[in-house]
């Protein structure tokens, strides 16, 4: 039903209802990458920082090979003033 509620969050623009559901399914959907890198979306565009930086790495942790999320996760240590950790996101 957590999957239900998230589409309905989803398709009426509810983003931080759709946060809260979707780190519930993150607990037990452990390699679902689609769903961390929304996770990641969202917490960028509410710029919260140190979530983004969180959900880009477990994103990493399943696929090393992500360009897209490399760039976020260099973005959010970025805005963490985290200089060195971010060029190596690049590099």
């Amino acid at each position: 039903w957590l999957k239900s509620l998230a589409k309905l969050y989803l398709k009426t623009n509810q983003e931080q209802e759709l946060a809260a559901v979707l780190e519930e399914l993150a607990l037990v959907d452990y390699d679902n990458v689609t769903l961390r890198k929304k996770l990641a979306q969202l917490a960028i565009a509410r710029e919260d920082w140190p979530a983004a930086e969180r959900w880009a790495k477990d994103v990493l942790f399943i696929d090393l090979q992500d360009a897209a999320v490399h760039a976020q996760l260099a973005e959010a240590r970025a805005n963490q003033q985290k200089w060195n950790a971010a060029i190596e996101e690049y590099t």
